[in-house]
């Protein structure tokens, strides 16, 4: 794909979004990746989930991963109903 063809892309996603009404914002990341609200609301979690896999086996870190994974997935879950 060219750059004018990605970009001739770009601008029809945004027309398109920005004329979708009641739907979230999208952020389109790159080619195929795009990202709304619930994603950006929910990624902070993951990364804490990923350092807290990251600490040695000897701490508590799982506990607070498994409740941290259960917060994430009440999150995402409760994003249907806004």
């Amino acid at each position: 794909m060219t750059p004018e063809e990605y970009q001739a892309m770009l601008a029809e996603k945004n027309k398109t979004a920005s004329s979708t009404s009641g739907s979230s914002p999208r952020v389109l990341l790159g080619e195929g990746y795009e990202w709304d609200f619930a994603d950006y609301a929910q990624a902070p979690l993951a990364l804490v989930v990923g350092a807290l896999h990251a600490l040695p086996s000897a701490s508590f870190g799982f506990k607070c991963s498994k409740n941290t994974t259960s917060a994430r997935n009440s999150l995402l879950e409760a994003f249907e109903y806004f």
